[in-house]
């Protein structure tokens, strides 16, 4: 494994396609791009893997929601694993691109590595494709998927976000400094209420994120 910020000497780097460390990876293990079986990328992105985004739309126009943000960033996802992205930035024959719903490659980095036969499995995210919040059910092999919470308004990862960005910490990059803040601080009644409101536990685990209070 390689971080391509690691490589490329920039902190939360983001990048179309990381080629400097697959370059890095090659180099070091003495293969070529021939040599690879499959690049497996961790997100399905497009539209016909995603029902059209027509779920999402739906969603969007009954909770009176204009941000269709997420769509423009899984178009630009799925551009970035692209046979010709890779063509232009990698020289050699590009091998079969496996696309792995990106909720099933943060299980797969974990269960599939541990020491257990059986497992349930929780990912909580920002959102990977259209889902925020998945549940699993992992015997050996089988992985059966119990419930999801989805775009556009119940992502916890979200409302981590607007938190970090609340108390004047940058989106994407500084959320590890609020979660490692939070152990020295104490529950204000005011924020418990609010936080309480926001996010609306229900049966079997499920929750849902209030769309008034998220703005």
């Amino acid at each position: 494994a390689c971080e391509s910020e690691k490589i490329r000497r920039a902190k939360h780097e983001v990048s179309p396609f990381p080629d400097q460390a697959v370059r890095r990876l090659l180099s070091v293990t003495g293969l070529e791009l021939g040599d690879i079986d499959a690049f497996a990328v961790n997100y399905d992105a497009g539209i016909l893997a995603n029902w059209g985004y027509l779920p999402h739309l739906w969603a969007c126009l009954r909770q009176r929601n204009a941000d269709l943000g997420i769509i423009a960033n899984c178009f630009i996802i799925s551009a970035s694993h692209s046979r010709t992205l890779m063509r232009y930035t990698l020289s050699g024959p590009i091998p079969p691109i496996r696309r792995v719903r990106h909720h099933l490659a943060h299980l797969a980095s974990t269960f599939l590595y541990s020491t257990f036969d059986r497992a349930a499995v929780a990912v909580i995210d920002a959102s990977g494709e259209l889902d925020c919040t998945t549940t699993y059910r992992c015997v050996g092999r089988t992985i059966k998927r119990l419930s999801a919470m989805t775009l556009p308004t119940d992502s916890l990862g979200s409302v981590y976000m607007m938190a970090t960005r609340h108390l004047g910490y940058r989106l994407i990059g500084d959320e590890y400094k609020v979660m490692g803040l939070a152990s020295f601080g104490e529950a204000d009644p005011v924020f418990r209420r609010f936080f309480q409101e926001l996010i609306v536990l229900e049966d079997e685990g499920r929750y849902r994120v209030n769309p008034r209070l998220a703005g």
